[in-house]
């Protein structure tokens, strides 16, 4: 494996005038891993057209002949698979068109392993469990999806606790085919929802309901530790489509997660977790067209 953490990709917005250094994680002559920064979409969101897309960008600097773009020989940059836009992590990224497809057809061929870290409200009453239900956008709340059999497509979700808070846990799961919001909805779908995920009922963590004789600063509004859904894309496994090799990349937790847990294991007593009697499986928040629809059984 040729590990890049030196490499940087500076990616500018003019439009919006935001900016970025994605640090590379893995570099060959097929693709680039990247870690990809929450707040960010992959492709363009065709709810906010106008909102920053990697994909975009990427052409946007090539054609510019951006400094980075000539010194790292890219005259073609793609990303292989999705993110959701307030999602971090890995994300695969082809330098050839030939590379791109092939990867991609690993994604709808369920050849490649994307496994996440989640941090949730609340514990599960598994310790590992599954959601096997299509998603799909939602009918009637754009930007959202939901389990649906009507506009739902396949889709799997694996998780297991793999630490408990009290009023949270540490999930890992692996979505199959990685669709935009699969882990979110699906947990939803269950019950629990991610923190700082306010699409989906979630909210900020807040050190002032950790801590015990938490004191505010005056005149100034808490910050919160985590203010987007906690969702981390840890680790990518895929194949090579030219050289045959597989390839198995981590990425490190943002700061804002890494800090998040820091504060939560500091006062949020493991041994003091409950868990709920049971989850309702409700879909009442997505206001569903209709209970045939959306709720139907395979």
């Amino acid at each position: 494996m040729n590990n890049n953490q030196n490499k940087i990709f500076k990616i500018s917005s003019r439009p919006t005038r935001d900016y970025w250094e994605i640090p590379v994680l893995y570099e060959d002559d097929e693709v680039f891993v990247i870690d990809k920064p929450a707040g960010l979409n992959v492709r363009q969101d065709s709810e906010d057209p106008e909102a920053p897309a990697l994909n975009l960008l990427f052409v946007d600097h090539i054609q510019r002949k951006v400094p980075w773009t000539l010194e790292y020989e890219t005259p073609f940059l793609k990303a292989c698979h999705d993110l959701d836009a307030e999602a971090s992590g890995a994300l695969i990224v082809a330098r050839s068109e030939a590379v791109h497809a092939a990867i991609h057809e690993q994604f709808y061929g369920n050849k490649f392993i994307v496994e996440y870290q989640i941090l949730i409200q609340g514990a599960p009453i598994e310790e590992s469990f599954s959601v096997d239900a299509g998603v799909g956008p939602h009918g009637k709340r754009p930007g959202l999806y939901c389990v649906s059999k009507s506009r739902g497509k396949k889709s799997l979700s694996r998780f297991r606790v793999t630490e408990h808070f009290t009023g949270y846990s540490l999930l890992w799961g692996e979505c199959t085919p990685n669709r935009l919001h699969q882990a979110r909805v699906h947990l939803r779908y269950l019950g629990p929802s991610l923190v700082g995920d306010t699409l989906y009922n979630g909210a900020p963590l807040l050190l002032s309901r950790l801590k015990p004789k938490y004191r505010a600063k005056k005149k100034r509004e808490e910050r919160p530790l985590i203010n987007r859904p906690a969702i981390h894309c840890s680790r990518v496994h895929f194949t090579n489509p030219v050289t045959g090799q597989e390839v198995s990349v981590e990425c490190p937790l943002p700061k804002d997660m890494d800090v998040g847990l820091k504060y939560l294991r500091q006062y949020a007593d493991p041994a003091g977790y409950s868990e709920p009697e049971s989850w309702t499986g409700s879909l009442d928040d997505y206001e569903p067209e209709s209970p045939t629809t959306d709720i139907d059984q395979d």
